[in-house]
């Protein structure tokens, strides 16, 4: 191909093959750098002006073609330029290899965090359920350090948790075994129990509501929700669904809540 001559001089496609990062531009008959037009982000070297740069925003041309492979050693020396060519060999290295990626790097450490954290979690659950299961108490009068028993919960966690859990417990935040979640634990697994009692009752709905009111062991008065029922294989169930306060508001609002939102899933 026959590039335009200037003072019977061309550029030629030789330059390709020493200047790997060149593009010449026909219709202006003038060189460009690819890299630095394209992967530059605002680089300004000194005493340079942005929007006036050559090799950029406009070509390189010389009257004598002979005397450009001096412009060209001249660029290619610069430090910009140098910036410019590592920017785009790592955008060609990305570009083969998806799992380099910065953002691919980012999203497989958000996904191992919610790995983890699941993980933590679960342990956390199933301590909690052991707890509810046995019916035992989950704190200890005095959960500082410097007390020898600092509860159940904290306890099982410390006795049958790996290092990697355990050091997750040691961190300032994001242990979650603070009073607050383990009320949060222990209405988590109510609620799932209380589903897997509806969902075990037979397609014909039929069932008895049975209330009962008692005194736990600090005197106080509890109301007790049963539900007597047949399951799915015709056998005659008993569960327990709630047990709450007989105080005359908080027993309206109570009940309320049971048939509206535990009884209406039926």
């Amino acid at each position: 191909m026959l590039f335009p001559a200037t003072n019977g001089r061309r550029f030629t496609s030789r330059h390709y093959k020493i200047y790997y990062w060149i593009e010449y531009s026909v219709s202006k008959d003038k060189i460009f750098c690819f890299p630095c037009r394209h992967f530059s982000a605002n680089i300004i070297a000194s005493g340079k002006t942005a929007g006036n740069l050559c090799f950029v925003n406009y070509g390189s041309k010389c009257k004598i073609w002979k005397e450009q492979t001096l412009s060209l050693n001249n660029h290619q020396r610069c430090k910009t330029h140098v910036i410019c060519v590592q920017r785009w060999n790592d955008y060609l290295l990305v570009k083969k290899n998806h799992s380099l990626s910065i953002a691919n790097q980012v999203n497989n450490v958000r996904q191992q965090n919610i790995i983890e954290n699941r993980e933590h979690l679960k342990f956390l659950l199933k301590a909690a359920l052991f707890l509810s299961k046995q019916g035992l108490a989950f704190r200890g009068h005095n959960e500082s350090d410097i007390s020898k028993n600092i509860g159940n919960f904290l306890e099982i966690l410390d006795m049958f948790a790996n290092d990697k859990i355990k050091l997750r417990l040691q961190a300032r935040y994001g242990n979650y075994t603070s009073p607050e979640y383990q009320n949060d634990f222990i209405s988590s697994i109510a609620q799932c129990t209380r589903q897997i009692i509806l969902n075990s009752m037979n397609k014909f709905g039929v069932y008895t509501i049975m209330v009962d009111e008692t005194k736990d062991l600090s005197k106080k008065e509890q109301m007790s929700f049963l539900i007597r029922f047949v399951d799915k294989e015709l056998n005659i169930c008993e569960r327990s669904v709630g047990c709450y306060g007989s105080n005359p508001y908080y027993f309206l609002k109570y009940c309320t809540f049971f048939f509206t939102s535990v009884l209406w899933t039926l």
